[in-house]
């Protein structure tokens, strides 16, 4: 538990540093907005698109629209549209010809839902979906097709045809057909209601966002927008509002990303990577990138993979092997030497109390207990001793420093105190020697 509870403090340290360290270019460039403009055309549904329509194209046409998205975080986007475009319709009815074209301008915000959230879909991933939901206020203005380019009224004929003068006995022979000009010229009213042309927008988002850099997006979307007016078309029958879909693609910059990729690339601007794939740090003829074996000792001969030679397989390389031609499966000591049965009991009984020790503290994971265990290691010292000085000290000249009485056995206060001494600075100690002096304690 104490191990745990070092390493644990250490991470936190480690993670703590890197987040107010590291310099990441999506960190960066998550502070700042996104500006995007499209394209697309506006299809209109109400009353007049329930019946024939005149033309197959008589309910479409473009529009243009501009936003701008602050996104919170890798789930959440808040942003800000304009939209600039039209809708209309055309159709027959009674041997009438009745059409409208609105040009509409709707501003508003949306909240937006990225699914590439690191959660649902990796946010460096090259196309992701997305929603969104919105609030916005739109000006609409309807106008009619009715007269042709010299003012004349269009008349619809049995036959379909348009004429310019109504259909009858006295007509037929002296009425000429006329087309449609459609230019839009006749403001649409309505005879019983002086209805207000703005009206609040609610939109309904669906689209795919592709990468083509970090800092240029493609989306194609499809955007539902329910109005809160029947009068979008200048018809109010069924007493449901008008809609229409805006179907667009568009393109999207981040900004600072351009900004956030060339501070990237100056930290690496005088590194050479050419030379660090041929570095050999350690020197002893194999590349870093190839060794296995880092920071082996100056004049030590290697194997192809840059480690230490072990000529009798014993573990222990030959430079450190005090009995280099150990007897093939021997069990050996940390020089090397192979383990006569008594020094392999003995061992086996230092592990087995080493281990018993650590798990009567894992139990109850308490200074308490590490006192206790403690106690024990000094009744055990003094029986094999026959007095309380602790015999001669079998302490590794690399714990002597965190000896801090001098007796050659470190003791659970000792421990306590070179940690604190360790996160005061005060001490020469590395994270690594202080996991082994832990072990050591218990061990001893």
């Amino acid at each position: 538990m104490l191990k745990n509870y070092f390493v644990t403090t250490m991470l936190i340290c480690v993670l703590t540093i890197n987040s107010f360290a590291q310099f990441d270019e999506e960190e960066y460039v998550s502070k700042l907005p996104t500006i995007g403009a499209g394209v697309g055309v506006l299809s209109y549904f109400g009353e007049m698109q329930k019946t024939y329509n005149v033309g197959t194209l008589t309910h479409i046409r473009p529009g243009y629209h501009i936003a701008v998205e602050q996104r919170f975080g890798n789930f959440i986007g808040l942003q800000f549209t304009g939209l600039m475009g039209k809708v209309a319709h055309s159709q027959f009815q009674n041997n009438k010809l009745i059409n409208f074209e609105s040009p509409i301008t709707q501003f508003g915000l949306d909240l937006v839902i990225h699914l590439d959230n690191d959660k649902l879909i990796n946010r460096k991933s090259l196309f992701t979906p997305f929603l969104s939901l919105g609030a916005g206020y739109m000006m609409f203005d309807p106008r009619g097709d009715y007269k042709d380019r010299n003012g004349n009224d269009y008349y619809i004929w049995s036959n379909g045809s348009i004429m310019n003068l109504p259909e009858s006995d006295s007509t037929y022979l002296i009425a000429t057909p006329i087309s449609r000009d459609y230019k839009y010229e006749t403001k649409l009213t309505d005879s019983t209601t002086n209805y207000p042309r703005n009206t609040i927008a609610i939109p309904i988002t669906a689209g795919l966002d592709f990468r083509l850099s970090p800092s240029l997006n493609v989306k194609i979307s499809g955007t539902y927008c329910l109005t809160q007016t029947d009068y979008l078309d200048n018809l109010k029958s069924d007493g449901s509002n008008d809609s229409y879909l805006y179907t667009n693609v568009s393109l999207h910059y981040q900004l600072g990303a351009n900004k956030a990729r060339k501070q990237k690339e100056a930290i690496y601007k005088d590194v050479k990577f050419s030379d660090l794939e041929k570095m050999d740090s350690d020197g002893d003829g194999v590349k870093d990138i190839d060794d296995l074996c880092q920071n082996t000792p100056k004049g030590v001969k290697v194997d192809k993979n840059g480690c230490p030679l072990d000529t009798d397989g014993d573990g222990v390389p030959d430079y450190l092997d005090k009995e280099p031609n150990t007897l093939k499966g021997a069990a050996v000591d940390a020089d090397g030497v192979a383990l006569t049965e008594t020094k392999l009991q003995e061992m086996m009984a230092k592990e087995e109390l080493s281990t018993l020790r650590e798990n009567v503290f894992k139990e109850n994971p308490s200074l308490a207990t590490l006192m206790k265990i403690g106690e024990q290691q000094q009744q055990k010292r003094m029986t094999s001793s026959g007095n309380n000085t602790g015999g001669s000290s079998k302490l590794p000249a690399e714990f002597r420093a965190a000896d801090l009485n001098g007796d050659g056995y470190i003791s659970p206060e000792e421990i306590a105190k070179n940690i604190d001494m360790f996160f005061e600075g005060e001490s020469t100690f590395t994270v690594e020697k202080l996991h082994k002096l832990i072990d050591f304690f218990f061990e001893q």
